[in-house]
């Protein structure tokens, strides 16, 4: 729905509506069109859509109320009206065109001007309205500002589904060649730390024997329990006796 440059003479006027019908579906078709605006403006934070949708619609319907006369009477006074009376349903093709080619564009012309006129907001509700092109193209963008991803064919994709697949059979037989070289270095690791094990057992053990024979022979010099002495020493005595024997038989 394109915003309508306001003009005096129609913002001075009410807008003039067959029906209270007619006015729900254009106070419906109204937010419905800011409420697809707002959401498609990438450049606000959630917090200020939320209060510019808020504000809007505040807009919008004390404009409706405040511009738009049904039957030459106000939307207060339609209100007390019975009940299934016949303009509650405008159903033919020139209340249709009526609506969509009259009503709307004079009361686009109405709220653009009250919502120029609000301090809180002044010509947001123009400038939305004027550039949903625009906004829908940023919709379409990220917030670096990047080039949108380009649409793919479905055969670029089988063959991108392809690849992928055949990378990844790869990198899994690469994952089990590293896992049983690894599992192998494991138990090589621990065959190598029982060996050291072993041989660090029997090492300590013969090292026990030795100074265990050590201090034994250390323990029977100090008890005074001398080895028997070798056979080279007797000879040697015994010849040593003879020679004094001789000595003395001489003399």
């Amino acid at each position: 729905m394109a915003a309508v440059k306001p003009n005096k003479s129609a913002r001075k006027s009410p807008v003039k509506c067959k029906s209270k019908h007619s006015l729900l579906e254009a106070e419906q078709s109204l937010i419905a069109a800011v409420d697809d605006v707002i959401s498609k403006n990438i450049c606000m934070t959630e917090e200020e859509q939320n209060r510019y949708r808020k504000r809007f619609t505040e807009i919008y319907k004390a404009d409706l109320r405040d511009n738009v006369l049904i039957e030459g009477k106000s939307p207060e006074n339609g209100r007390k009206q019975k009940v299934g009376s016949p303009e509650m349903e405008p159903v033919n093709e020139s209340r249709k065109h009526h609506l969509t080619m009259e009503l709307m564009p004079q009361l686009d012309e109405q709220v653009v001007g009250v919502a120029r006129k609000r301090k809180t907001c002044p010509s947001q509700c123009a400038r939305h309205l004027a550039k949903q092109c625009k906004h829908e193209c940023l919709r379409m963008l990220t917030l670096k500002g990047r080039t949108p991803v380009p649409t793919l064919e479905p055969s670029s994709v089988e063959d991108i589904s392809g690849k992928t697949q055949s990378s990844l059979e790869m990198a899994a037989k690469g994952c089990a060649r590293h896992m049983k070289s690894i599992t192998a270095l494991v138990d090589e690791a621990r065959n190598t730390s029982a060996a050291l094990h072993i041989y660090r057992t029997q090492l300590n053990t013969r090292t026990d024997n030795v100074i265990f024979e050590s201090d034994k022979e250390v323990t029977n010099t100090n008890r005074g329990c001398s080895s028997p002495p070798p056979k080279n020493m007797t000879k040697n005595r015994s010849a040593i006796g003879t020679q004094n024997k001789t000595y003395a038989t001489v003399r």
